[in-house]
């Protein structure tokens, strides 16, 4: 896997994901709707991803998160606090 960035964010609507390749920003993945909670937005992203988040959110209630993703670990970003984590699974 390439990198990629993952950014979930708080819109007037809901909570929203998309997936753009880090090279060159194309959208390679998106909600196709604004999710009231946050939390319905994270399974989601599980579920057309894989990719268990709910660790880096817990607690946290901030309108924008980003993670750079690559095959060996995940990046968090938002609010100035970085978290690196490689133990985030992917189903595969």
């Amino acid at each position: 896997m390439a990198k990629s960035v993952l950014t979930i964010l708080r819109t007037p609507r809901g909570f929203r994901w998309r997936l753009r390749e880090h090279r060159n920003a194309r959208i390679i993945g998106a909600s196709s709707e604004a999710y009231r909670d946050r939390a319905d937005c994270v399974r989601n992203i599980a579920r057309v991803t894989g990719l268990n988040l709910a660790p880096f959110l817990w607690g946290l209630s901030r309108d924008r998160y980003e993670f750079v993703l690559s095959e060996s670990e995940v990046t968090a970003h938002y609010a100035g606090y970085t978290r690196v984590d490689r133990t985030v699974l992917f189903r595969g």
